[in-house]
């Protein structure tokens, strides 16, 4: 198997649910374990004021499983948005070093 093969191998392994992963909901991910657990009342103080100023909020009162297709993608976006902020973060704690002023 050639590296980039084996590569991409491990990328597909690292986002791929396994068996022992609990199930994440649609809706609130891992945060409401399929119900079994309130929300935090942190998440739905944010839900509600997202609603009430008219943005697209998911149900509180609703949970649906993940398919493994929904769930790689979602684990897909989490890691791009995780390496974005990362970057962010590194440019400007270089920007910070170099004596850039803190805005």
């Amino acid at each position: 198997m050639n590296r980039r093969l084996g590569a991409r191998l491990a990328r597909l392994e690292e986002v791929a649910p396994k068996s022992t992963d609990p199930p994440m909901c649609v809706y609130h991910r891992d945060v409401c374990q399929m119900g079994a657990q309130p929300l935090p009342e942190l998440y739905v103080l944010v839900v509600e004021a997202k609603r009430r100023v008219g943005q697209v909020v998911p149900p509180l009162d609703e949970h649906r499983a993940m398919t493994a297709a929904e769930r790689v993608r979602d684990a897909r976006e989490f890691a791009a948005l995780l390496a974005e902020t990362r970057e962010r973060v590194a440019a400007e704690e270089a920007a910070l070093k170099a004596g850039a002023p803190w805005t």
